[in-house]
């Protein structure tokens, strides 16, 4: 049980972390162009 919701939990992170990312980067995108 402990280790099963440790890696949920460690894919939570990496999931928010890409999504993060992805609007960082979403973000920047349009200003680098202009």
């Amino acid at each position: 049980m402990a280790t099963e919701k440790f890696e949920l939990y460690q894919w939570t992170t990496i999931g928010n972390n890409l999504l993060f990312r992805s609007r960082q980067c979403l973000e920047t995108a349009p200003k680098a162009r202009s």
